[in-house]
């Protein structure tokens, strides 16, 4: 088909009403192509979006070679299927037309180069949720993030590479803490290497005569690489080599050194279409995407707002007062607090003009200065970020440990004001 002008691509992707059920068994069956007859099932509960295509990472893999190695994803989301196409080569169909996202319900026939697969729903099944409202200081007590909290548990005590994935601000470098702090690791080190601020260099994996740098500082614990999207492709490529040596190597050969390391990655890109676009390395996505958990956004997790937004208060607040009903059902139906950081700012400037403090102030600097909202909003998160964490800080008497918990973000922010302020008073 070539390339596709946004004229001839049509998106189907209409709001539908989630089904009353937990959700329901997805059987997909080849009717036509390659495959035929072959037949695959999507469990209401899968952790993540189940891939469509050639590369051995898919687990609906089919041999038709006009099949992209990513061709397109299904997640299962309330009792429907989420159908979005990775970039392929040849598109995505259902009944016909070419579609980027569409949600399918059962009885939909989608086509896949040479490949027709009819969509069968199947019975309801009711999964089972983890009976907890957390996984370490992650915290979510929607269906799902209990389904989460449970996947989490499973995957905490495996020494695997994970892929975190999910827009920002859903708190992936809090869910890679709690994995390393839940895990047989969490007496090594936790080292996050930002991979934002390696564009445009070589990166720190560029030698391929040298040990990775980053590993050696985790030896013995856990490696994160925050925004793995980032990463330079020199150093993709070298990562990738130096995941599989380390799964070719006994645990024997591994002590001690730097293949001694376990490797989390986040990713608010889709790395599964920027692989098939040749814009991140497919072989390093293949091991990482092995296990990955997938964070909701805040508006697919039902009653969780409040939760979280009771919860900030608490800390930022003097513990005379609560939030009032009617706050509680603004920031629920806000598009502001889209996520779980744009939350804790709105609830910083409710707390801000509770005690008449200077919030509003720094909201109206960031005004004056006339830039566009994403930039503005940024500026504005960042200022609320560090008086969010200087304030809980000061408040647990300067304990990281006890600070971290307590607000449930991650301990860098808390571990880089505590060292700034050392050296200021130093």
């Amino acid at each position: 088909m070539g390339t596709r002008s946004e004229a001839e691509l049509a998106t189907v992707e209409q709001e539908m009403p989630a089904s009353s059920a937990e959700g329901a068994v997805f059987v997909l069956e080849v009717i036509d192509g390659p495959d035929l007859g072959e037949r695959f099932t999507i469990q209401p509960d899968s952790p993540g979006p189940v891939l469509i295509g050639q590369a051995t990472a898919c687990a609906v893999r089919l041999a038709d070679r006009q099949v992209s190695r990513r061709h397109a994803s299904l997640d299962p989301r309330g009792g429907r299927l989420l159908l979005v196409d990775a970039g392929s080569t040849n598109g995505t169909l259902v009944g016909g037309l070419l579609v980027e996202r569409a949600w399918l319900v059962g009885g939909e026939v989608i086509r896949v180069g040479a490949t027709s697969l009819r969509v069968e729903r199947g019975a309801r099944t009711f999964a089972r949720p983890s009976p907890s409202d957390r996984f370490g200081r992650l915290l979510g007590a929607s269906a799902s993030m209990r389904r989460l909290h449970g996947h989490c548990e499973r995957l905490a005590g495996t020494l695997s590479p994970v892929l975190i994935e999910g827009e920002q601000g859903t708190g992936k470098e809090l869910c890679a803490e709690s994995l390393h702090e839940a895990g047989p690791r969490r007496q090594g080190p936790f080292v996050v290497f930002d991979c934002t601020t390696q564009a445009g260099g070589p990166g720190p994996f560029a030698s391929a005569t040298s040990e990775p740098p980053p590993m050696a500082a985790a030896i013995g614990g856990t490696i994160f690489f925050r925004e793995i999207s980032e990463l330079p492709p020199a150093s993709q490529e070298r990562l990738r080599a130096w995941l599989e040596e380390q799964r070719a190597a006994s645990p024997a050969a591994r002590l001690g050194t730097a293949l001694d390391v376990r490797v989390l990655a986040s990713s608010s890109r889709d790395l599964d279409r920027a692989a098939q676009r040749d814009r991140f390395s497919a072989g390093l996505v293949e091991i990482l995407a092995g296990n990955r958990i997938v964070l909701p956004p805040l508006r697919e997790r039902a009653g969780d707002v409040r939760l979280l937004a009771e919860r900030f208060f608490a800390e930022l607040h003097d513990g005379t007062s609560s939030l009032t009903e009617r706050e509680l059902a603004s920031l629920e139906d806000s598009p502001l607090a889209g996520n779980v950081r744009e939350l804790r700012f709105e609830i910083a400037r409710l707390v801000g003009r509770r005690e008449g403090g200077d919030r509003s102030e720094s909201i109206e600097e960031v005004l004056a200065l006339d830039l566009p909202f994403s930039q503005a909003r940024q500026r504005a998160l960042r200022e609320f970020q560090r008086r969010y964490v200087e304030r809980v800080l000061a408040r647990h008497g300067g304990n990281v440990s006890r600070a971290a918990h307590s607000a449930g973000i991650a301990r860098r922010y808390f571990q880089i004001i505590k060292a700034r302020k050392s050296a200021g008073d130093g």
